[in-house]
C-alpha cells in the first residue's frame, strides 16, 4: 500500500509580474511547540523542515498579518509581507515571550508579553501548533 504525501503550494504575490510558489511538504514540517508547564510558545529553526507560520490580527487566515516564523531568507530579511511585527527565523530572532492562551476554532490566540506591541495578541492557524511531548 503506497502513502499519498499531502503537500500544498503556497503562493506568494509579491509583485503582479513576479509570483513565487513553495511546496510545503506536510509530512515534513516544523510546528510552533506549546509548553506543558507555563504554555509559552516556542518555534525553533530547523532548514531540514517546512515551515511558514503567520500570526494573524483575528482568527481568520484574511485578516491582517501580523507576524511571519519562516525559514526562508527572502522573506524574513525583507519583511516580504510587511508584517507589522516583522518577519522572524525563529522565537529567539524575536525577543518578546508569547504564550498560548486558547484555541478559537482552527486558530491559536498567543499573547506577546510584551507591553510596547499593540495589538499584544494575534491568532495562529492551529495547524501550525501542537503541545510539546
Amino acid at each position: 500500500m503506497q502513502q499519498k504525501k499531502e503537500t500544498i503550494e503556497v503562493v506568494n504575490k509579491i509583485e503582479i509580474k513576479k509570483i513565487d510558489t513553495i511546496t510545503i511538504n506536510f509530512d515534513n514540517i516544523q510546528k510552533a511547540e506549546i509548553s506543558k508547564s507555563d504554555s509559552l510558545i516556542s518555534i525553533y529553526q530547523s532548514w531540514e523542515k517546512d515551515f511558514r507560520i503567520f500570526g494573524y490580527k483575528l482568527p481568520n487566515e484574511k485578516s491582517e498579518k501580523l507576524i511571519l516564523f519562516s525559514p526562508f531568507t527572502d522573506e524574513v530579511e525583507n519583511n516580504t509581507f510587511q508584517c507589522k511585527f516583522g518577519s522572524h527565523y525563529d522565537y529567539v530572532s524575536f525577543k518578546p515571550k508569547m504564550k498560548f492562551i486558547k484555541y478559537e476554532n482552527d486558530f491559536a490566540k498567543i499573547k506577546i508579553l510584551d507591553s510596547t506591541f499593540v495589538p499584544n495578541f494575534f491568532f495562529i492557524q492551529k495547524k501550525w501548533i501542537e503541545f510539546e511531548e
